[in-house]
């Protein structure tokens, strides 16, 4: 690879990811919020 290729290749270096973490981290959360509350809500009510 010629250097001037490597510069238009970039660093290498990922920028503007914390978007795409902050997204993962809400899908997840709503994922597993939602799998509880679905345990809960079919929870026995009674005398355990």
């Amino acid at each position: 690879m010629s250097p001037d290729q490597a510069a238009e290749v970039g660093s290498g270096v990922v920028t503007g990811g914390w978007t795409y973490v902050t997204a993962a981290y809400c899908v997840c959360w709503t994922v597993l919020v939602g799998y509880v509350a679905s345990l809960w809500w079919r929870h026995p009510r009674g005398e355990a």
